[in-house]
């Protein structure tokens, strides 16, 4: 195992401790882990954001938009 292995490694076992530990909200414990492998260079930063490109999370952002309405606007018989 590598060294960047083994980092990653002991990054997500962190990770999995404060998200089930449920002490700090789990977006901030994914963009903490985040960071830290972007500064640890194990991952660069163009793959790190490249996913924000992507058009599936413009449409799961559409819904967190459009969610909430949808009780509002039921028709009721």
């Amino acid at each position: 195992m590598t060294l960047a292995a083994g980092f990653t490694l002991l990054v997500v076992g962190v990770t999995v401790f404060f998200i089930a530990r449920d002490t700090v909200s789990p977006d901030v414990v994914l963009g903490a882990a985040l960071v830290v492998l972007m500064i640890a260079g194990v991952v660069d930063v163009q793959a790190a954001f490249s996913g924000f490109s992507n058009p599936a999370l413009a449409t799961i952002a559409a819904l967190f938009i459009v969610a909430p309405s949808v009780p509002i606007a039921t028709v009721k018989t």
